[in-house]
């Protein structure tokens, strides 16, 4: 009886390390396909599978061509599958889209001036450019008169002197000029009517205006388009007595130019009169100025 029961504890010892052996023997092969067609069979979600294929220490799949088609026939999804095959799961590419029209910004707008402008103390015939930083007045270059030159069947205007005008100012300043206007006779003049006048570009009134030069054979010629300058008053400015002809009245104005300039030589006109000739642009009659955009 004493032997019977040696032999059946040593069976049970030989037995025991045999199973826990077999149990080892698994774990070590790690998780295979069978593992996962199980938990797809199982109706565990995507999730939860990629989790645990992630979590396994090892892995034992065969990914072949039998492989991956049983792994699809047990209805194992693509995500699981890239997961076994240790990428991320396809993704649709993402849509290409065409690259946003280039748009040219529009030449910026000079800003307005905010210094008060000095005005202008003598109707001299002299135009000037109000600096938009200090309200001072610059002089532009002036001369009495283009001068004419028979060209075949073309008559051309030209300005005597220097191919280029010693004046410049900067490119996108804003652009603003003054004059002072003089009364031809001493008696009492109608400032605002004139002023009327010249916002309704009466051709009866002063006419202010400003145009390009074309350079060639180093003159400056003058080119058949031109526009009108908008003619402003000065802030509670009125008539006084011209510091060069006390006996007359005479007016500052403001004259301004909307828009940028491009470089190039320029020039500005004031001529003609009010009605009954009671006003010029200077004490000699017309007047021109010259400039340069660099």
């Amino acid at each position: 009886m004493r032997l019977l029961v040696v032999v059946c504890l040593l069976a049970l010892m030989i037995a025991r390390p045999s199973a826990q052996l077999g149990l080892g023997s698994r774990q070590a092969a790690g998780m295979t396909n069978a593992d996962v067609i199980k938990m797809v069979a199982a109706k565990l979600s995507d999730d939860i599978i990629i989790s645990a294929i992630a979590s396994a220490p090892k892995k034992n799949f065969d990914l072949g061509a039998d492989g991956l088609i049983a792994l699809k026939r047990a209805g194992a999804s693509d995500a699981v599958v890239a997961a076994m095959q240790g990428r991320a799961a396809p993704t649709a590419p993402a849509p290409v889209t065409a690259p946003a029209p280039q748009t040219r910004p529009a030449p910026a707008t000079p800003a307005a001036s905010t210094a008060v402008p000095q005005e202008p103390s003598a109707a001299d015939g002299q135009i000037y450019r109000v600096d938009p930083a200090t309200g001072a007045l610059l002089p532009l270059e002036k001369f009495k008169d283009f001068k004419d030159q028979n060209s075949g069947s073309t008559r051309l205007f030209y300005i005597p002197g220097p191919s280029s005008s010693p004046v410049v100012f900067a490119r996108g300043e804003a652009i603003t000029f003054a004059i002072r206007v003089i009364a031809r006779t001493n008696k009492k003049i109608d400032w605002a009517g004139y002023l009327d006048l010249q916002r309704l570009r009466s051709p009866k009134a002063v006419s202010f205006g400003m145009g390009s030069l074309s350079v060639d054979h180093n003159r400056r010629y003058l080119s058949k388009s031109g526009v009108n300058l908008e003619v402003e008053s000065y802030p509670q400015a009125a008539g006084s007595a011209d510091a060069q002809r006390p006996d007359r009245e005479s007016l500052p104005l403001l004259l301004k130019f909307r828009g940028p300039l491009t470089p190039g030589e320029y020039y500005v006109s004031a001529s003609a009169f009010l009605f009954r000739n009671d006003v010029q642009a200077s004490a000699d009659g017309d007047t021109h100025g010259a400039f340069r955009i660099e």
